[in-house]
């Protein structure tokens, strides 16, 4: 049984449909998801991080520590008048773990329903 690309042309003209429906609403995806990203979100800071190994965890620590070398000087600023380098490292993490825990829920299944 041969793969032909052609085989999924039909989902072209799915994908057209779609996109035409969306274009015509009036209110944006967000006002859909949202809810269910909210819910995943609030669920998540109640609960443990994801699991990581400590290879994982010093892999973040280190991608922590590029993210706000990286930062642009400007931004940096701006937060170290609210917040000291410590914390500011902290946020960076938080996000990172919490984006792992995002990846891992879409894997999962937990965010079909988007």
């Amino acid at each position: 049984m041969g793969n032909n690309n052609h085989d999924l042309d039909w989902l072209e003209d799915l994908d057209r449909l779609a996109e035409e429906i969306l274009s015509q609403q009036t209110t944006s995806a967000c006002d859909q998801i949202h809810p269910i990203i909210q819910k995943w979100y609030l669920d998540t800071l109640d609960g443990d991080p994801p699991y990581a190994r400590p290879s994982e965890m010093q892999a973040l620590a280190c991608l922590t520590t590029e993210i706000m070398s990286d930062m642009p000087e400007a931004l940096f600023e701006v937060m170290s008048k609210h917040l000291d380098e410590d914390e500011v490292a902290l946020w960076v993490h938080e996000i990172l773990t919490l984006g792992r825990a995002f990846e891992q829920a879409v894997r999962k299944g937990d965010l079909d329903d988007l």
